[in-house]
């Protein structure tokens, strides 16, 4: 019931702009379109609030289209409505149940039914914020339509004789700029969200954290637009050679929706070097350059679900990010041995104990010293380093799980039993 009122509620807002533009724009226009924005006359005035040469005087019809502006009203409820439905099945979609998979745990492990515990009840709490999930996803849905509608509405007011009734020439000249570079950068953030959407959801790895990244991207993107619409207009850069014009305000929009949401976030971060500090942005997730196997779009992944550094991926549990993502237990187990490894003896030791000897995780050095140990050669000291070493490591119950946590395999299956830990 709550759903069907969010969705309710979403389809009102998603018809909003449309409507209002109704009742405000007029049928047809009563005066000449917004100076240098006439998509037809390619000759208009370059100077914002200046009629063109050869402008129809006011409340003349000539250069009106054939049908008005309602048409393009209505095209633009058509669209909202798409966009809205779209992220209603989308996020439908992912707030399915997650799939139901047996863990196999040896029969030589003493406290299997610690680990089953585990793994039922991460499986039981990504099944339960399935409503959380499809919740973001309208969220987002109902921005993606209410956003760029509101800025294409606001164009045709603009290009009616509304616009003209503005009595600040730069005033209207920066909210024409404003308004197509947003409307340009919201559909291009769009058209990248669900295109990801869609990529994802075949992976089942769609979640809230993907909805709310989404958003970021699109306000961050309209943020940046409207930036460089307001530096062009105090400028006066606008009717140069570089800049003229309806297509290339528009144009200036998609850059924006493409690289906007890195723009802000490197302006962030140079504005914190200028004082002497750190924004902490991608401070902790330069901590997986050192595990192998883990590359730049894997570590943005686990970063969603709140795995952010090194330190966070070694103490995690195993379980807790197969349900999370699309990655196999097998190779969560190897980036958490390796994460290990780092965080309890520090890349320089590591380095250090590979220029003599080769190993790829904690449980390969363990496995290591002790047959050193059993074999007498090096320790022959209980001060020896390496001897402390091995006591330290085996000392650490994260380690002794992990080693089961390795040995165990998964297995899709359908009923409820398997999930709880059949072998």
């Amino acid at each position: 019931m709550r759903r069907q009122a969010i969705v309710f509620a979403g389809l009102l807002l998603a018809c909003a702009p449309s409507t209002l533009g109704y009742f405000v724009i007029p049928e047809q226009p009563g005066c000449t379109r917004a100076p240098g924005f006439d998509i037809d006359d390619k000759s208009a005035s370059a100077h914002p609030g200046l009629s063109p040469r050869g402008a129809s005087p006011a409340g003349s019809n000539e250069g009106a289209s054939p049908g008005g502006y309602r048409p393009y009203l209505l095209l633009i409820l058509l669209l909202s409505l798409v966009v809205f439905a779209a992220s209603v099945v989308v996020s439908q979609l992912a707030a399915r149940a997650p799939r139901r998979i047996a863990l196999r745990i040896p029969e030589d492990v003493t406290d299997r039914r610690d680990y089953i515990t585990t793994w039922a009840n991460e499986y039981a709490s990504v099944a339960d914020r399935g409503t959380f999930v499809s919740s973001m996803g309208l969220v987002y849905g109902v921005i993606a339509a209410l956003l760029p509608a509101s800025c294409a509405v606001l164009t045709l007011y603009f290009l009616s004789s509304c616009g003209a009734a503005v009595d600040n020439q730069e005033l209207r000249t920066s909210v024409q700029y404003a308004t197509l570079a947003t409307l340009g950068a919201a559909l291009t953030s769009l058209l990248l969200a669900f295109a990801e959407f869609w990529a994802r959801l075949a992976d089942r790895d769609l979640n809230d954290r993907a909805f709310d990244t989404a958003l970021r991207s699109l306000l961050l993107a309209s943020l940046c637009a409207i930036a460089a619409a307001v530096v062009i207009g105090n400028r006066g850069l606008a009717g140069s050679t570089w800049i003229d014009g309806f297509g290339d305000m528009m144009l200036i929009g998609i850059v924006a929706g493409v690289i906007g949401d890195y723009l802000f976030l490197a302006t962030i971060e140079f504005v914190s070097l200028i004082f002497g500090r750190t924004s902490g942005l991608d401070e902790d997730i330069q901590s997986f350059i050192w595990i192998d196997g883990l590359d730049d779009l894997e570590g943005i992944r686990l970063r969603e679900i709140g795995i952010r550094s090194a330190q966070a991926l070694a103490f995690a549990s195993p379980a807790y990010i197969f349900f999370r993502t699309r990655y196999p237990l097998a190779r969560i187990c190897d980036w958490q041995d390796q994460a290990l490894l780092y965080v309890h003896l520090g890349q320089p030791m590591v380095q250090n104990l590979r220029s003599s000897c080769s190993f790829r995780g904690v449980l390969d050095l363990l496995s290591l010293l002790e047959q050193l140990h059993r074999s007498g050669t090096v320790m022959d000291s209980p001060a020896d380093s390496l001897a402390q070493l091995r006591l330290r490591l085996r000392e650490q119950p994260q380690i002794a799980a992990l080693a089961v946590w390795r040995r165990c395999s998964t297995i899709e299956s359908e009923n409820a039993a398997p999930l709880a830990g059949a072998n």
